[in-house]
């Protein structure tokens, strides 16, 4: 008397393992780097000021709300984006320019950081400007690095301090 499902059985007994570990271990692996991505990958967050003058040194001078007050800091690295005027025709032609944070400080009014930049470039004409010359651009600086672990838990408002937020309406 033969089993009613004797080639199933048989099926199921000549099945091989290696394609489905195969794919088992590939799917692991893919798991593993994507983590591993997640929690230590460096996103690099920027903050966006618009520029202002070029001092006769070839430093620059940009303007950064007040809130940035602690974020914005020296040795920070940074982009400069002239806007091409006829003010700024002697200007080089490059599309961004490095540039590094040298000093920051409360500007003229309540409202502005001033903030000091060295370009990287050896074509910004230094010698050739005047003091306080002004220019019109932005310039973007990279303030902090965080995973995209980070960038999620901020986002979910997890990663907030919360310690300034009062509750109730007394105030201190």
């Amino acid at each position: 008397m033969t089993l009613p499902f004797n080639q199933a059985t048989r099926a199921l007994q000549a099945d091989r393992e290696w394609p489905t570990l195969w794919i088992t271990a590939s799917v692991l692996v893919l798991l593993v780097c994507w983590l591993v991505w997640f929690l230590w990958a460096p996103v690099s967050l920027y903050e966006t000021g618009s520029l202002a003058a070029v001092t006769r040194r070839g430093l620059v001078i940009a303007y950064f709300p007040t809130t940035l007050l602690g974020r914005v800091q020296p040795g920070q690295s940074a982009l400069l984006r002239v806007e091409k005027t006829e003010a700024a025709a002697s200007l080089p032609t490059q599309p961004a320019l490095a540039a590094v944070v040298l000093s920051v400080d409360t500007g003229s009014t309540a409202d502005e950081l001033a903030v000091t930049l060295a370009t990287l470039s050896a074509q910004w004409p230094a010698s050739t400007l005047s003091s306080g010359y002004p220019i019109s651009g932005s310039v973007t600086v990279a303030v902090e690095e965080v995973s995209p672990a980070q960038l999620l838990w901020r986002s979910t408002g997890q990663g907030v301090d919360s310690s300034a937020v009062l509750l109730g309406s007394t105030a201190p």
